[in-house]
């Protein structure tokens, strides 16, 4: 209740015009009934994305970078995910535009028993992370946080992913 006040209180203190765009790809290797194939998604993902032209996209099951990229271009967007040598899977991501938006800060988490380390969960599935950064608005120069994340839809993952994120956006600043 109180996020929901605050962010209710903000919008009357500080209107201002901001196209968010969140979008569930479906993974590449994931295929069910009745749902175009991987290509034919992305085609109409980014007919979509070209027509709303966001200022904001929080993205989630894109599996490679190559993939994000071919999303959200870094000739236009600020490309945020976590990365390691060994591991190519952008997801959660966010891309900002960068005519926009000025990064100062960003925070990545993963989600499971060993906060902060790598983890496939509380019980055992894909590993998911939490995204949260603070960006300043160029347009108006608002300073304000994004946060961003995939949760697992195992009960027990999902519970133990909300109640971090509870606690990380409850100490922002």
């Amino acid at each position: 209740m109180k996020l929901i006040i605050s962010f209710v209180l903000l919008n009357l203190c500080f209107a201002t015009n901001l196209k968010v765009v969140t979008f569930n790809t479906m993974c590449d290797w994931c295929s069910k009934e009745g749902f175009a194939s991987y290509e034919k998604r992305v085609h109409y993902q980014k007919k979509i994305l070209m027509a709303e032209n966001p200022d904001i996209m929080a993205l989630q099951e894109v599996r490679t970078s190559a993939q994000l990229l071919a999303l959200a271009p870094t000739s236009k967007f600020h490309v945020i995910y976590k990365s390691f040598s060994w591991l190519d899977y952008p997801d959660p991501a966010l891309a900002l535009k960068k005519d926009r938006f000025e990064i100062l800060e960003t925070k990545h988490y993963w989600l499971g028993p060993r906060l902060g380390n790598f983890s496939f969960g509380w019980n055992f599935s894909l590993p998911r992370g939490l995204l949260l950064v603070k960006v300043r608005d160029q347009q108006n120069d608002y300073q304000f946080f994004i946060a961003t994340s995939h949760f697992d839809n195992l009960k027990v993952n999902m519970n133990e992913s909300a109640k971090f994120l509870i606690s990380k956006i409850s100490n922002l600043n």
